[in-house]
């Protein structure tokens, strides 16, 4: 994925991604004892535009629902996503430390069996002069789900460290195991983001466990497609290669100006169209989200 510019997404995919907490809280980022495995995730920028990141899951398993649960909501079987509770914007963003990331628990299903989870780290913004401490946490914890990525040097954070920008990251467990294919960027941070850009349909769209010709899979149960939406946009529809058309739930991230949207791919049927509307109902602009076609 892609914020800010062309070269956001390559220059933050290396550095790292924390161990999965439960629901949406703030905490110290462990720097050891990680279980090691994974591989680095193969991913597709559809569109660069803006700051993105990914979010939010629906699983299809088998051609059919298997089982569609989002985030837990506190009742036990929820039937739709209920955005989080939103923080105390000034105070809050003032207090955030950069090596502590706030995580949300996106969504959650069943599919083939084997159950799992999607979740968000966003790493507050950091100043310059802490930017690579922040970049070498992110980097001890994702490599040690992918062993093959290489440790940041302090000339290359500091290029290209932007004033604007929260780090991310996606990452899916699998039966309580932590994944290595996950994903990792840079997002437009709360309080930054410009009128101008408030108003766009989508900031990218991309897979977590896509596999291509030498990358072979699958990694997870479901391979899952994300869409990174404006904060003006409401509903988002998708219609099938069978005809049929879904609403697709939208998960508002605390700590962040952009929400999410996502949903596994059918293994029987494909995407033909992506539809978007703002909260008053009136259609947006699809600004290239073709995911799964």
């Amino acid at each position: 994925m892609s914020s800010n510019g062309d070269h956001d997404a390559d220059v933050w995919i290396g550095l790292g991604m924390a161990e999965a907490a439960a629901g949406t809280r703030i905490v110290p980022a462990p720097l050891a004892d990680i279980v090691q495995g994974g591989r680095r995730i193969r991913r597709r920028r559809l569109t660069v535009v803006g700051a993105v990141a990914l979010a939010s899951v629906v699983a299809l398993g088998g051609g059919a629902l298997a089982q569609l649960r989002p985030a837990p909501t506190g009742s036990g079987s929820a039937t739709a996503l209920v955005p989080a509770a939103a923080p105390d914007p000034a105070a809050a963003l003032a207090k955030r430390d950069p090596l502590r990331p706030a995580r949300t628990l996106l969504a959650e299903g069943t599919t083939n069996g084997h159950a799992w989870k999607v979740w968000r780290a966003i790493w507050p913004l950091a100043p310059k002069e802490r930017a690579y401490e922040q970049a070498v946490a992110l980097w001890q914890e994702r490599s040690a789900y992918d062993p093959r990525l290489t440790r940041p040097t302090e000339e290359f954070v500091r290029q290209y460290w932007q004033p604007d920008s929260d780090l991310v990251n996606d990452y899916v467990e699998v039966d309580g195991v932590r994944q290595g294919h996950d994903s990792g960027g840079s997002i437009v941070a709360d309080g930054h983001i410009s009128e101008q850009a408030s108003r766009q349909t989508t900031f990218g769209a991309g897979m977590l466990g896509h596999y291509g010709k030498d990358d072979p899979g699958p990694f997870f149960p479901a391979e899952i497609g994300l869409v990174d939406l404006g904060p003006r946009v409401g509903k988002v529809f998708v219609t099938w290669s069978d005809g049929t058309r879904t609403e697709v739930p939208i998960v508002v991230v605390p700590f962040s100006p952009i929400r999410v949207v996502a949903l596994a791919q059918p293994q029987d049927k494909r995407s033909t169209l992506w539809e978007f509307f703002d909260q008053d109902g009136q259609k947006m602009p699809n600004e290239g989200t073709t995911l799964f076609r």
